[in-house]
Formats: structure tokens, sequence, C-alpha cells
């Protein structure tokens, strides 16, 4: 198992399991359609960044062949992440 942050993308966030911080607004359904569309199906992904003081890794996953980012944002469950 990899955990993988998606690049590119604004998507609610699940608060943590220590209570430290709670759900945001609609994290859970966003959460659902994102395992709905995984399992049971062909996913690759590449790495874009390892950020080394946060332990996280960003990347693009694609699911059989389309890119994930791209569903999430078009199904409405994620916004573009604007230019820095």
């Amino acid at each position: 198992e990899k955990q993988i942050t998606l690049a590119g993308i604004l998507a609610p966030r699940l608060g943590r399991r220590d209570g430290q911080s709670k759900d945001e607004p609609f994290a859970w359904p966003a959460r659902e359609f994102l395992r709905k569309a995984c399992v049971g199906k062909g996913v690759t992904f590449e790495l874009e960044e390892f950020v080394a003081s946060i332990g996280k890794s960003f990347g693009r996953v694609y699911v059989n062949g389309q890119d994930l980012a791209a569903t999430i944002v078009s199904a409405g469950w994620a916004k573009v992440k604007p230019a820095v």
C-alpha cells in the first residue's frame, strides 16, 4: 500500500484520527468517491515530489489510464490548486 497526495488539486480533508482536527465539509463523500473510483481497477502513479520535512509523496494517479485528479475535479469534489 502506498499513500500519495494528489498533486495540483485542493480537496476537503479528513480530520486527524487523534481528534486534533475535524473533518472538513464533504470530506467523507469525496473520499468515498475516490475509493469507488479506484477499488478493483488498474491503478498506476507517477511520483512528482517527496517532501521529507512532512513525509508526504505528491504525484499523479491514473485509474485505467485516466488522471484521478481530473476525475475528482470534474465531479466537483475538488478544485484545481491556484498557481503560486
